[in-house]
């Protein structure tokens, strides 16, 4: 049990997700609270005493994990093969799914003029953040003073070189690219990375520009295809703040799985004919 609590903060503080597998109910053929963690790449530590339960727990966790949510899984065996239940059939054994979340990291590429107010944004939502630039002074304790990270790179505007940047990065990193002209070799390094986000901050007519010279050499169109550009929701920004507000509530979005629809209009209709049903019975 021990190196199974271990191994979910190891793998939460590594930024990955995990799913914790525990039996709630079921017969006698199996034991009650009998665990399992499976990380997010698959690799799993510890079983459920059941061979078959635990390669079947297994495939259902990996595809919790990618859809971020928890789920009670009722079973019942069928000519010696577990099966899931069908409605009022009864389970002989219950699993439930525990989706642990990681803290998600904000990696902000370029700490230009919308920097300060995603930064404050992600720090409020409890994010890890760490900020890239090229100049001192943007990525100064001063002027970004929430920032777990800081890193300073090297960057050559006459021939556009870029240094390797010394990040990490994992399927909870959420990156913002928003340089002062340093987009598309920064983009090169970061976009075949498992960043559950990639934004980048640019005009129509550049983003063009960045995406032509990187298929030219040899990216493919749907590699570059999952940048979000324009990056953000539609919700009318037009201030550093507020363009720092759309941009954050789509990284949420995306963390969450959440569908960014209005929640009048993603609940209220059942909503509606609940009451209308309540007040005409």
């Amino acid at each position: 049990m021990r190196e199974i609590f271990d191994a979910a903060r190891a793998s939460l503080e590594q930024g990955q997700s995990a799913a914790l597998m525990t039996i709630i109910r079921a017969d006698a053929r199996w034991r009650i609270g009998a665990k399992m963690l499976v990380r997010a790449n698959g690799s799993r530590v510890g079983d459920l005493r059941d061979a078959d339960l635990t390669d079947l727990i297994h495939e259902l966790a990996r595809a919790a994990i990618a859809t971020g949510q928890s789920r009670r899984v009722a079973l019942i065996e069928n000519n010696g093969e577990l099966i899931e239940t069908q409605p009022g059939e009864q389970s002989d054994v219950d699993v439930f799914i525990e989706i642990l979340h990681a803290n998600p990291t904000l990696l902000l590429i370029g700490a230009g003029h919308i920097g300060n107010a995603i930064v404050k944004l992600a720090k409020l939502l409890a994010w890890r953040v760490v900020v890239v630039d090229d100049r001192p002074e943007f990525i100064a304790p001063e002027r970004l003073p929430d920032v777990d990270e800081r890193i300073l790179i090297a960057y050559e505007p006459s021939s556009e070189t870029l240094a390797p940047m010394p990040i990490t990065i994992s399927p909870s990193t959420f990156i913002l690219v928003a340089t002062w002209g340093w987009d598309q070799p920064a983009l090169r390094q970061i976009v075949h990375s498992s960043a559950a986000y990639i934004g980048l901050v640019a005009s129509a007519r550049k983003s063009i520009i960045i995406f032509r010279d990187l298929i030219k050499e040899g990216i493919a169109p749907e590699i570059l295809a999952r940048v979000r550009v324009p990056t953000g929701l539609d919700l009318g920004g037009e201030t550093p703040s507020e363009i720092a507000l759309a941009i954050m509530a789509e990284m949420l979005m995306v963390h969450r799985h959440a569908s960014g629809l209005p929640l009048a209009q993603f609940k209220g209709s059942a909503i509606m004919r609940q009451t209308i049903k309540g007040i005409t019975s």
